[in-house]
């Protein structure tokens, strides 16, 4: 039987979710203790597919290269989900993970809908992931990994997928990009933005 899942951005332990915090309570603010966000990045998850539960080789990853000391403070969406037969919006989970600072990982549901849907746009502003009960995402020097993995949390279609986005969904990253020179620095957006898919 299905439970009706909240809106949560959850702390991680591994694969172990813990104090889900709903995002109804999360503070919209843009200010951190690391300093003001001086980027956003916006990232291109259309046609990203909701195929198996955690850690399935089924599941598709987006990694996404970061460095130079930057610091991820804040995250929003702007996404249109379908669920495909009886999956609902709700299981559709993306787990976000680095190996430069694995207590940071956490899992984000963008959708409350406890029932299928076909083309449903979900939205937020920025949320600052601190205000949240979360911990920013940190990133040393060289190039490092954010990963994050599509996975359903209730497997309706095992092996063909519950869910994708569809045309146009983006995330929205808020970077505070530390000074510190080197390298990366002429690489634009200090390092970042280089992205690849894989299943």
């Amino acid at each position: 039987m299905k439970t009706p899942f909240l809106i949560t951005i959850a702390a991680t332990a591994g694969f172990a979710v813990a104090n889900p915090i709903s995002l109804d309570d999360a503070t919209r603010v843009t200010q951190t203790n690391a300093g003001t966000p001086n980027v956003t990045y916006t990232v291109d998850i259309s046609g990203y597919q909701f195929n198996d539960s955690q850690g399935s080789l089924n599941n598709e990853t987006l990694s996404i290269l970061f460095g130079n000391n930057q610091l991820i403070t804040g995250i929003g969406w702007d996404v249109n989900l379908s669920t495909i037969g009886a999956s609902w919006a709700s299981e559709a989970t993306m787990f976000f993970h680095t190996d430069f600072n694995p207590s940071s990982d956490f899992n984000l549901n963008v959708a409350d809908d406890s029932a299928p849907v076909s083309n449903q746009q979900y939205q937020s502003d920025i949320l600052d992931l601190t205000d949240s009960g979360l911990s920013n995402i940190g990133f040393g020097p060289g190039l490092w990994e954010l990963e994050i993995e599509f996975f359903e949390s209730f497997i309706d279609n095992a092996g063909t997928g519950d869910a994708f986005f569809e045309q146009g969904s983006v995330l929205r990253l808020a970077v505070f990009e530390m000074p510190a020179p080197g390298p990366l620095s002429v690489l634009g957006l200090g390092g970042l933005f280089a992205a690849r898919r894989r299943r």
